[in-house]
């Protein structure tokens, strides 16, 4: 992969999540683009997140997380917010990288996510990175207009087995 990096999130990039916000294209895929502890405007929540910018190329394109961190497990955000970047391997490489820290520097033992029954790419790639669909939610109405079901997926950490 080119020069992927994750870069810790700072309030300055707030902005530039706005501004994708704002094109409404990412609603057709995600239901928030920043973590809890930013929705929520809860400290509390901070403690347990980690939350990152993706540059690719020298250029800001998305943006990761870990929250609800325990000692056993914690959840994963992602988006790609620059349609041009998308299909590409970033997603994958984000992943990849998320995966690592969460497993071997923080000895994590699952990873979840949620993703909409509808964002067959993203599945792929969460598939390709190892998750499971493992728990299947009722379809629901979303704020893009859409109807349609939710899925958690989950990854085990295969060396605690």
């Amino acid at each position: 992969m080119d020069s992927l990096k994750l870069i810790k999130f700072t309030n300055e990039h707030t902005i530039l999540i706005k501004k994708w916000e704002s094109t409404n294209e990412l609603c057709k895929y995600l239901s928030h683009t920043q973590p809890k502890y930013l929705r929520e405007s809860n400290l509390e929540e901070e403690k347990h997140t980690l939350f990152f910018m993706i540059e690719f190329n020298k250029e800001l394109v998305g943006a990761t997380w870990l929250e609800n961190i325990t000692e056993n497990d914690a959840t994963l955000g992602i988006y790609i917010a620059l349609t041009n970047y998308r299909r590409k391997g970033v997603g994958s490489g984000v992943i990849k990288l998320l995966i690592d820290m969460a497993f071997k520097d923080i000895n994590l033992k699952k990873l979840y996510l949620h993703v909409r029954e509808k964002n067959v790419n993203a599945i792929k790639c969460y598939e390709k990175c190892g998750f499971i669909i493992s728990k299947e939610y009722p379809k629901s109405h979303f704020p893009d207009s859409s109807y349609q079901g939710m899925y958690q997926m989950t990854l085990t950490n295969q060396k605690l087995n």
